[in-house]
């Protein structure tokens, strides 16, 4: 399962650095969790921060999200934020989630007006149409009860109809 994570704190030159250690990965959620939002509330009086990760021993998906979570943070209040002791192996990981949700939303299609229309105006016709019909069952089911009066008038309780 790996060694427990941990990330410490050292303040050098005006520079706030977070060294991950141990085992970065979603065995270990929960404490990650805990321990990013700790760090990110330290994060709150520098101007730079970097974040060493020659000790992690195997990060994940979800190890380099947190981490990204707390530069992205960090960067979003004017900081500088670097990754600082990156093996060539686990480079790849980090770099692909520093890509995630970095593109900004595709602005939605113009809808063309005259569809638009012809759209309003077919389902407003269906509308009519049920509206048609439970009003004609409506009066059909009337004329049943006025004919069915008018055939057995002893069986009309005037009483019940107030």
């Amino acid at each position: 399962m790996g060694a427990e994570p941990t990330l410490s704190t050292r303040i050098n030159d005006e520079e706030l650095e977070f060294t991950a250690i141990g085992s970065w990965t979603t065995a270990h959620a929960d404490a990650l969790e805990v321990l990013v939002a700790a760090a990110a509330a330290q994060a709150s009086d520098v101007r730079n921060m970097a974040i060493n990760m020659a000790m992690v021993g195997e990060p994940d998906p979800l190890g380099a999200w947190l981490l990204e979570r707390l530069a992205r943070k960090s960067s979003q209040r004017g900081r500088q934020v670097r990754f600082v002791g990156l093996t060539d192996h686990y480079r790849g990981l980090l770099d692909e989630v520093h890509r995630v949700n970095r593109q900004a939303p595709a602005p939605p299609e113009k809808e063309n007006s005259l569809l638009v229309g012809l759209d309003i105006l077919g389902r407003g016709a269906v509308d009519v149409k049920v509206d048609l019909v439970v009003f004609l069952e409506m009066v059909a089911a009337l004329n049943i009860a006025i004919a069915r009066t008018l055939n057995h008038p002893r069986n009309f309780r005037f009483t019940s109809t107030v």
